[in-house]
C-alpha cells in the first residue's frame, strides 16, 4: 500500500512538473516571436531611416 501510494505521488510529482515545463515551453516560444517581431520592425525602420538619408 504504502510502496503504491509513494509512486502515485511520484507520479503526480512529475505530471506537475511535466505541466510547468510546457507552460514554460509556450512562454519562451511567445517570446522568441515577440523578438523575431521586433527584430524586423528594427530592420525595417533602419532600411527607411538609409533610404531618408
Amino acid at each position: 500500500m504504502n510502496k503504491r501510494l509513494n509512486r502515485e505521488l511520484q507520479i503526480a510529482n512529475l505530471l506537475a512538473e511535466r505541466q510547468k515545463l510546457i507552460e514554460l515551453m509556450q512562454k519562451l516560444k511567445q517570446k522568441t516571436y515577440e523578438l523575431a517581431q521586433q527584430e524586423a520592425e528594427a530592420k525595417a525602420e533602419t532600411e527607411n531611416n538609409a533610404k531618408i538619408d
